[in-house]
């Protein structure tokens, strides 16, 4: 406390000092302005001046232009403040602009004693504003594009006071054509103390001035030629040399003729250009035209029409070939025989005539350079084929030429009622015809020989180019038609290449048959082998039985006199009777198999290892001692194993019996089923049975195979068909309905559905589970879809992440997991990993309601989120709804494939198709002949085959022809992305 009272009155004492130093420095301030105050009679402030007759403004301050002087005049605006008499001057510290600062005022009386103490005042001197006397003057030559010109010198006029500036530059904007422009131009000066006033510049923008036009020498042009009326020349600034411009040229009237013209060059911009001077020679020239000269001729030619009966016409026509002007060859006139000429299109020889037209400006001539004023040619327009045949097949051969056939060309085609064989032996024959032809001599063509149905019949092999042969008349033998001919077999004929001249050939299609193995010289000696054998063979066992039976009698008679036989220990060892083998045997394999199951080690998949392994072992000892009824052993075995595998899935049936294994036994039973009948109607019947005794499933609408087709053969069993695809193929479907309509065949029809077309037909909620399933596998990053005629799969890269299927009511996801940690889990999964092309997705999951839908989604989670690591995107979710369409209507879109076969009415052997269809079964059909179905010769057909051959002649210029671009079978494999379905 004492210390704190202390420090208090310490500070009250700083307090007190610190008041009376400011009393004193006050009182000290008081005195000063007083003492003075008592110096000056009056205090003269700055304000109460008049600097040069105007009150001092110390906002303003003192401002003077530049005169040259430093004097300033100052006055007292109330005189009596000072002494009478008082004289006041003001001085500037410098006349300069840049210099002057301050004006320094002074008070004395007449004796120079100072009266009053000087006063300081700011002031700045300003420059001196210079006036023009006039304006100023610039000029220029105009230039293209340029809408402004910069650096202009001036010249300049005289000013009021002063020295005028030099070098004054101007610019010029908005300069559009050649004139006179006005702008004002701000000077400044070098020297500070002057300012000018704005100068007014009067420019002038001068024309150019075109002094020399760059024409030819010579100007001549042929009539028609378009560079007459393309020339191009060029006018120079000033002279050649200085600025080039493209001139205008006027054409006179009548310009193009034949004759002399004169052409006046142009200024392209009078506004902005002039001629140097005002004399036009150098801006005409005179244009020479000479008379047009055309080189023509009119060719020979020989053209192939389209069709032996020109149903569509095409017209053929001559041209006059030459470097004719459209409107000159417009003019040309044909004619033949006098009439007019516009083409045709019937065959034969036409004699044309050109008229050719006259004019003054230009002539025609020939190929040796006369004149002429018409040409004369040949057209001669051949038929394309020619078809050989008899009144009840007029189609049996084609002819194709190069250059077609000239219509005095005809061919025909007989049968010949016998032909020696012995040139053929072993050969069978059963197409023969005698070609004769007609017009044709020095010619070669082609032939096309069509090869009937009939031809293949039972062990007859394929045909092949060596199957064709020719007959020699005279010699009566025949060769292979390759040995004279170029043969190519092609689908449904034979095309022979090289066939000429008038005269006559029979071409004969003679197959191999195969010979049954028995009636051939290695067949019959094995037959006598197989005799011999059986008879040594009875041989052998006769002395053999009659060996034994004298051994069992000898052995007899020694016992009954007492004696024992002797018998080596090995004999006994190696032989051992058939009935003791077997009782052994049976009671083993019961003993082992029993052992086996009761170590509850066996499971119903391992029973047929075991009885492998068991029936090896007694086999190899069979073998090891002289025993001949392996059969036998080998039916107990088999028979003890029935009996095992019923007592072990007995035991677990309450295991086994879920609905994917008994779904697989199923599908093992059918297996063999189908391979034993061919009744699919019934085998779909029992499979359904089988399974909903067996596993009960929720949906009975449950298919197990999910690549079925739907298929309709009608009643025709195991009948061979030959399907095509009805759009694919359309003219070959429609005559098959035009031979329906005919009452000559039955059609048969079955779909090929695709993925899509089956998720556009589904059912129920497929779709909906369709579509939250694919946005929940296309949510993870990286994760790509593709669609296959048999699936939708999903994939990472190079890695399998999903694959889904549709069936009506069942949507079926495969996932890439491992089936070994789903297995006995809720979520009921099948294991599908022994099918091949699900290998990498073997986890399927069956989707017919919510409980596996939810399961579905937990499952691509665990795959996507847990097992590939993916990250998961934020995206927004797609409708993938297909709107439901009819099975025609996705025919036509492509994803369903209609494929028709047809069956004839009658089958080969008289039995009408309707008793095959009513028997319902395979074996109906099999215990007939085979069905084979000749197709119609109709005319149209083999028309249009040989319209489709002769493609590939040109119509004038026909080249060597090429053989047809190999084509790919319908049934052809599809690849390994999309398996091919059956």
């Amino acid at each position: 406390m004492q210390m704190k009272n202390q420090r208090m009155k310490t500070e009250a004492r700083s307090v007190r000092f610190v008041l009376l130093i400011a009393l004193m420095i006050a009182a000290m301030v008081c005195s000063f302005t007083v003492m003075a105050s008592a110096d000056d009679p009056a205090s003269i402030q700055p304000t109460d001046l008049k600097l040069d007759g105007v009150a001092y403004d110390p906002a303003t301050g003192y401002t003077k232009e530049y005169d040259g002087t430093t004097t300033v005049t100052v006055e007292l605006i109330d005189p009596s403040k000072l002494p009478a008499g008082t004289v006041i001057t003001g001085t500037l510290n410098s006349p300069n602009v840049l210099e002057a600062k301050t004006v320094t005022v002074t008070f004395k009386d007449a004796s120079g004693a100072e009266v009053h103490r000087p006063l300081s005042i700011e002031a700045k001197v300003i420059p001196q504003t210079l006036t023009w006397n006039g304006n100023g003057t610039a000029s220029v030559t105009y230039q293209y594009g340029k809408t402004s010109y910069a650096g202009l010198a001036v010249t300049l006029p005289t000013v009021s006071a002063g020295t005028a500036p030099t070098g004054v530059t101007v610019t010029v904007n908005g300069v559009s054509k050649a004139g006179t422009y006005t702008t004002v131009v701000n000077v400044s000066s070098a020297d500070a103390n002057y300012a000018y006033a704005p100068l007014t510049v009067d420019v002038t923008v001068e024309k150019i001035k075109i002094g020399e036009v760059d024409w030819n020498v010579n100007y001549e042009f042929a009539w028609g030629d378009t560079a007459a009326k393309e020339i191009v020349v060029y006018g120079y600034e000033g002279a050649k040399g200085g600025n080039a411009y493209k001139l205008l040229i006027d054409y006179p009237e009548g310009y193009g003729n034949v004759g002399t013209h004169v052409i006046t060059a142009v200024l392209p911009d009078p506004d902005n250009m002039e001629w140097a001077q005002n004399n036009t020679a150098f801006s005409t020239k005179a244009v020479v035209i000479t008379k047009a000269q055309y080189t023509v001729s009119l060719k020979d030619a020989v053209y192939v029409g389209n069709h032996g009966i020109q149903s569509i016409p095409t017209v053929f026509q001559l041209a006059v070939e030459g470097d004719i002007p459209a409107d000159v060859r417009a003019l040309i006139v044909y004619t033949c025989d006098g009439v007019a000429f516009a083409g045709a299109s019937a065959y034969g020889s036409y004699n044309i005539v050109a008229d050719l037209p006259s004019g003054v400006n230009y002539e025609f001539v020939d190929e040796n350079g006369q004149v002429v004023s018409e040409l004369r040619a040949n057209m001669c327009i051949n038929k394309q084929y020619v078809a050989a045949g008899t009144a009840e097949a007029p189609y049996q051969i084609i002819l194709i030429g190069t250059e077609g056939f000239s219509g005095d060309v005809s061919a025909t085609v007989t049968v010949p009622e016998s032909i020696a064989r012995k040139a053929i032996r072993g050969f069978r024959i059963h197409e023969k015809y005698t070609l004769t032809v007609a017009g044709a001599a020095g010619k070669t063509f082609t032939a096309l020989i069509p090869i009937s149905d009939d031809m293949y019949q039972e062990r007859c092999e394929a045909l092949t180019n060596g199957d064709l042969y020719v007959y020699d008349d005279l010699a009566g033998t025949m060769i292979r038609a390759n040995e004279k001919y170029t043969v190519t077999l092609e689908e449904g004929f034979y095309r022979v290449e090289g066939v000429s001249g008038n005269g006559t050939v029979t071409f004969v299609i003679a197959p191999v048959y195969d010979t049954p193995f028995l009636l051939t010289a290695p067949g019959i000696a094995l037959l006598v082998l197989l005799v011999l054998a059986l008879i040594a063979l009875m041989i052998l066992v006769g002395l053999y039985l009659r060996r034994v039976r004298d051994t069992e009698e000898n052995e007899a008679q020694v016992i009954d006199e007492g004696e024992v036989p002797a018998v080596e220990p090995t004999e006994l060892e190696d032989t051992v009777s058939a009935d003791e083998f077997l009782e052994e045997t049976a009671d083993e394999v019961a003993e082992n198999l029993d052992v086996e199951a009761a170590t509850d080690e066996v499971e119903p998949e391992n029973v047929e290892e075991v009885v492998d392994e068991t029936m090896q072992e007694l086999l190899d000892e069979a073998n090891a001692i002289e025993i001949v009824e392996t059969d036998v052993v080998e039916e107990m075995v088999e028979d003890k194993a029935e009996e095992l595998e019923e007592t072990v899935e007995a035991e677990n049936a309450e295991e086994a019996a879920d609905e994917d294994a008994v779904r697989e036994a199923v599908d093992e039973a059918m297996a063999e089923l189908n391979e034993s009948a061919d009744a699919s109607d019934a085998v779909e019947v029992v499979e359904d049975e089988a399974v909903e005794a067996f596993a009960p499933v929720e949906d009975a609408d449950d298919d197990n195979d999910e690549d079925e087709e739907e298929e309709s053969f009608g009643g025709f069993g195991s009948m061979p068909l030959d399907f095509i695809d009805a759009i694919a193929e359309a003219d070959k479907y429609a005559e098959m309905l035009e031979q329906e309509r005919r009452g000559e065949v039955q059609l048969v029809t079955r779909y090929k559905r695709s993925f899509q077309s089956r998720l556009i037909q589904s059912q129920g909620n497929v779709q909906d589970y369709y579509s939250i399933i694919k946005n929940a596998l296309m949510s993870y990053k990286g994760v790509k879809n593709r669609i296959s005629w048999n699936y939708e799969a999903f994939n990472r890269g190079r890695v399998h992440v999903a694959k889904i299927n549709v069936k009506t009511k069942t949507l079926f996801l495969y996932l890439a997991l491992d089936p070994a940690e789903l297995i006995d889990t809720k979520y009921g999964i099948v294991d599908v990993s022994s099918k091949k092309k699900y290998a990498s997705v073997p986890v399927l999951m069956k989707i017919k309601g919510e409980r596996k839908f939810k399961y579905a989604l937990e499952l691509i989670a665990k795959l996507c989120g847990e097992n590939l690591e993916l990250p998961k995107l934020e995206v927004e979710e797609t409708d993938y709804h297909v709107p439901y369409q009819t099975t025609e209507e996705l025919v036509q879109a492509g994803v369903i494939k209609k494929l028709v076969a047809s069956i004839p009415v009658t089958v080969y052997g008289e039995t009408p198709a309707e008793e095959v269809a009513d028997d319902n079964t395979a074996a109906a059909v099999t215990e007939q002949q085979e069905v084979t179905f000749i197709e119609p010769t109709s005319t149209p057909a083999v028309e249009a085959a040989a319209e489709e051959i002769a493609e590939e002649i040109p119509v004038e210029e026909v080249p060597a022809e090429e053989a047809p671009a190999e084509e790919v079978p319908a049934d052809a494999p599809a690849s390994e992305d999309e398996p091919k379905e059956v």
